[in-house]
């Protein structure tokens, strides 16, 4: 890998002022070639370390959710105990292309957890292919694209629960992330007057991928768009222009708005509104707090192995100063313009906007009605990493005169790449320690152990419904109960999010259920069969999951007490309660 960066950068010629130049010479279509190859090698080996046997077991929420819909779409019979998706309003609102792409994939593969997964090397292949033409039209070349193709891959948390790049396993947001650097590029200056039809066309489109990002992606193009000038004639034209471009947008998304405001209307039921601090404890502050989501940004995150990119503010402000000091022609201080209206979006469609809601909603006493745009702060990450690199290829333009000297001057690029891939846990670098981890601590067997039993739960009658014990304990895994199993789940916490958004009905069953069920293994023998008991009756509860490592020995008790069959199988315990014992 580092020959590939070095031959890249000894392939490198001066840039010129607009990148025009540097792309007509110092690349070659071998090089592309080479480098799509690398980048289709880098995903082939990712998606190869993620996969692994049916039924797979997805290790991601987002995972669970999409795959338990398509479980529910393809056998809705056997859901029509599952308080989520025995009805399919409750997830109407969760809009998004993954739901008939898994579904179609697993039609043909068999397996939902597998169909899920197999979305990884599109989405690593078009993100990095997307970020290197990006690269090539901003600052031109080979190398720098290269590297700003790489570096966008790594998983960065900008705050606890949100990040950008790819975790091992794709989410619903990574898709619209590999999607981000071409709407970029369609809005990028010089701009005709057709331009902001196709860019908010595209933006319109893009809500179907992710809806939560793409109101602040596009609201930062069509700012961006906006400042910079348009061959569409004077400012009172250029704005009618990105006024019928901006109802384009707004036209798309209206089938997708539809579904969701009334939803977000019914948030403010007395019903629903109740159940806000519980959604608050789960979500963390930083969905109703703008400024802690930013302190936590400005540390570096709060999931990251280290805060590591916190320092990045320091050279992006340089890149930043640097960028606005250079004399350049007209087409380069356009792109120049056009990049720093962008980042300003992107923090007041982010950040700004997810303030605005928070006061209004602090002087009316109530919710705020929008929690989610604040997770578009990630989208400041690519941004800087964008605004960096730039930086460099300025430097080696400026200062590279001689072959060795340029060559010399790739070395932060390649020190930036290793240390985003070695710091940023990823399955390529650091596949080899995270499969010896999972060798030594037993996870591989407990992952075979787990899948043995969701296959006997698939055996089960339609509509058996399971109970995963500790109810927070698995609850990831346990959602391959349903699309591994299709098997309705009685109570999980994370199903608050969908019955919130939906403003379903069943919220008062799963308030009353949670209230049963918290802390449930800590209570002694007695209480905790009176619990079961109930549910078997009320709920037509069937099956315990259980998780032995953190089995208390009143659970136990309980459980086996009330079971008719038990099956063991490593460190997961299934008690079939369909005989209970008086």
């Amino acid at each position: 890998m580092a020959s590939l960066f070095f031959g890249l950068g000894s392939a490198v010629s001066p840039a010129a002022g607009t990148g025009s130049s540097r792309a007509e010479t110092g690349h070659s279509r071998r090089s592309d070639l080479a480098i799509l190859a690398f980048f289709a090698f880098i995903a082939a080996l990712w998606q190869y370390q993620v996969l692994g046997p049916a039924p797979f077991v997805v290790p991601s929420g987002d995972g669970g959710n999409v795959g338990s819909m398509v479980a529910a779409s393809l056998h809705p019979d056997r859901f029509i105990n599952d308080p989520v998706f025995s009805e399919s309003s409750n997830t109407d609102f969760y809009v998004t292309i993954t739901r008939p792409w898994v579904f179609l994939s697993a039609v043909l593969s068999g397996d939902i957890g597998q169909a899920y997964m197999l979305m990884q090397f599109p989405i690593l292949l078009l993100q990095m292919t997307g970020f290197f033409w990006l690269g090539r039209r901003l600052f031109g070349g080979t190398f720098w694209p290269f590297v700003l193709a790489l570096v966008s891959v790594p998983p960065v948390f900008i705050f606890n629960g949100d990040l950008w790049g790819n975790l091992p396993a794709p989410l619903t947001r990574t898709v619209y992330g590999a999607v981000f650097p071409y709407l970029i590029l369609a809005a990028l200056p010089p701009i005709s007057w057709w331009r902001p039809f196709l860019v908010m066309g595209l933006c319109g489109l893009a809500v179907y991928v992710h809806p939560v990002s793409a109101p602040s992606v596009a609201m930062a193009l069509w700012l961006a768009m906006l400042a910079v000038p348009q061959a569409v004639g004077g400012p009172a034209r250029r704005l009618l222009v990105m006024v019928l471009a901006g109802l384009l947008f707004v036209a798309l998304a209206v089938p997708f708005a539809l579904i969701f405001v009334p939803s977000m209307i019914q948030i403010a039921s007395p019903q629903v509104s109740q159940l806000q601090e519980t959604s608050k404890a789960i979500l963390g502050a930083q969905y109703y707090d703008v400024w802690v989501a930013l302190d936590a940004a400005l540390k570096g995150g709060g999931q990251n192995p280290s805060p590591v990119w916190g320092w990045f503010y320091l050279p992006w402000a340089a890149a930043l100063l640097f960028i606005l000091g250079v004399v350049k022609p007209l087409p380069w201080r356009q792109s120049r313009t056009f990049f720093l209206v962008l980042f300003a979006g992107i923090l007041l469609s982010s950040a700004g906007i997810a303030w605005l809601d928070q006061l209004i909603a602090r002087l009316r006493g109530s919710e705020p009605v929008q929690l989610d745009l604040i997770r578009n702060l990630r989208f400041v990450l690519p941004a800087l990493l964008i605004g960096v690199v730039w930086l460099l290829a300025e430097l080696q333009e400026r200062f590279g005169k001689n072959r060795a000297f340029r060559l010399a001057l790739t070395a932060p690029g390649v020190v930036l790449v290793a240390s985003w891939w070695l710091t940023f846990p990823n399955p390529v670098l650091t596949a080899p320690e995270i499969w010896r981890a999972r060798e030594s601590s037993g996870a591989l067997r407990d992952q075979q152990d787990f899948r043995a039993l969701i296959l006997r739960l698939r055996e089960a009658p339609a509509g058996s419904v399971v109970l995963p014990l500790p109810t927070e304990a698995f609850e990831t895994d346990a959602l391959a109960v349903r699309y591994g199993a299709f098997q309705p789940l009685l109570y999980l916490r994370r199903d608050l999010n969908f019955l919130l958004y939906s403003a379903s009905r069943n919220l008062e069953l799963w308030a009353s259920l949670k209230q049963q069920l918290t802390g449930l293994e800590q209570q002694d023998q007695a209480s905790i069969e009176s619990v079961i008991r109930d549910l078997r009756s009320k709920h037509g509860l069937r099956y315990l999951l259980v998780d032995s490592r953190m089995e208390t020995e009143a659970l136990a008790a309980a459980s086996k007490a009330l079971a008719a069959e038990i099956v063991v199988s490593g460190r997961w315990r299934l008690y079939r309660l369909e005989d209970l014992k008086e």
